[in-house]
C-alpha cells in the first residue's frame, strides 16, 4: 500500500482501539482498518505476542500501530490500560470490543466483572468513561 492511499482512506485521521487485536477476528479487523488508513491501538494479554502482532501489522500495512498489553478480565488491568491509553493517545475515535471468554467455574472476585455478558458492558467502557471525566464505577 502506498503512503498517499493510507493517509487518504476512509479511516484516515481516526484512531481505533481494538481490544483483542492480536489474533483471529481481531487481527483481521486490524489489518482491514489499517488498510483504510486508521491509526491502530491493539490490546492483548501477552506482551510479547501483542508487540509481535503490532510489528506484523505495521510491516503488512505500513500503518501506525500502538500496542498495549492487559488482561481485560481483571479490573486492575482495565484501569491500568485506561491510564496508559490516555497517556499515549490524544483520543480514541472507535473502540472495537473483540474480547471474550468463559470460565468452567465462577471467576475469582477480582475478575467477576469480566464474566460473559458483563465483560463488554463494564470492562471496555472504563477508558472512555475516564477520558470523558465520568465515574469509573458503573451501576449494577
Amino acid at each position: 500500500m502506498d503512503m498517499d492511499q493510507r493517509h487518504s482512506g476512509p479511516m484516515a485521521g481516526r484512531t481505533v482501539l481494538v481490544a483483542g487485536g492480536t489474533a483471529g477476528i481481531g487481527r483481521a479487523t486490524t489489518l482491514g482498518l489499517a488498510a483504510m488508513g486508521a491509526h491502530l491501538a491493539i490490546t492483548g494479554r501477552d506482551p510479547g505476542r501483542t508487540q509481535a502482532a503490532a510489528r506484523e501489522i505495521r510491516a503488512a500495512t505500513g500503518g501506525q500501530v500502538d500496542a498495549f498489553a492487559a488482561d481485560l478480565s481483571a479490573q486492575s488491568q482495565v484501569r491500568r490500560l485506561a491510564r496508559e491509553v490516555l497517556q499515549r493517545l490524544p483520543r480514541v475515535d472507535v473502540l472495537v470490543n473483540n474480547v471474550g471468554g468463559y470460565w468452567a467455574a465462577p471467576p475469582p472476585p477480582d475478575r467477576r466483572h469480566g464474566a460473559v455478558g458483563d465483560r463488554g458492558r463494564r470492562g471496555r467502557v472504563l477508558p472512555a468513561r475516564k477520558r470523558d471525566g465520568l465515574p469509573l464505577r458503573l451501576p449494577g
